[in-house]
């Protein structure tokens, strides 16, 4: 099969955290225009993620879990079809990227980032149609915005165990929230009045922030 016609690609070791692949990531990805689904998870994978990678036109599924990534994310707007990224449990350094959080796709639904070194405030918003968003154990710091709380399409928002302070404000009774987790931000104060989202999520954890 010639580079032409290439859907996936899957390098992953399930049985390692080091995998056999010990690199940093080439360039070059646009050689494989009908590329739709990579998955290194599970290897040695050093440095970061390639621009010409994350902009992919065709790209669907990027998947770089359990590696050692260590390079901000690329300032890149993702491919257009791009649908999951998924970098957790890396060490990923740095802000969220405008690329990402200016990203007006209609198909990107879940990111995950949790587990690395990402650091500063939280983006003001995320794609509209993002449903998944796990930004847990990494050093984000400051308040949560006002997007977090009534964004319409936002089921699952996990940003437990980072540096968040300030108030925490009630639930939008038009959000389709279904996960919200904020714990261990010491720094959070105030509670959900919401009827609607402790319908969801009864349990009350620190500084009397829903878990």
């Amino acid at each position: 099969m010639g580079r032409d016609h290439l859907l996936i690609w899957d390098t992953q070791d399930p049985t390692s955290k080091c995998g056999a692949c010990r690199c940093d990531l080439p360039s070059g990805w646009g050689n494989f225009p009908t590329l739709s689904e990579v998955d290194l998870s599970n290897n040695g994978i050093t440095g970061g993620i390639p621009s010409d990678l994350i902009a992919h036109p065709y790209l669907r599924n990027l998947t770089v879990a359990n590696c050692s990534l260590n390079q901000p994310l690329p300032d890149v707007i993702p491919g257009a079809y791009l649908e999951e990224l998924n970098l957790q449990h890396n060490r990923i350094p740095g802000n969220f990227t405008n690329g990402i959080t200016q990203f007006n796709s209609l198909r990107l639904a879940t990111i995950d980032l949790s587990f690395n070194n990402l650091s500063g405030p939280l983006p003001d918003r995320f794609p509209l149609n993002v449903i998944n968003l796990r930004i847990s154990n990494n050093f984000f710091s400051g308040p949560v915005p006002d997007w977090y709380f009534t964004a319409l399409y936002l089921v699952e928002f996990t940003a437990n165990d980072n540096q968040l302070s300030g108030p925490v404000r009630a639930m939008s009774s038009s959000t389709s929230i279904r996960r919200f987790v904020l714990s261990n931000n010491a720094g959070l104060t105030g509670c959900f009045s919401s009827a609607v989202f402790l319908e969801f999520l009864p349990a009350v954890g620190n500084s009397h922030v829903l878990v």
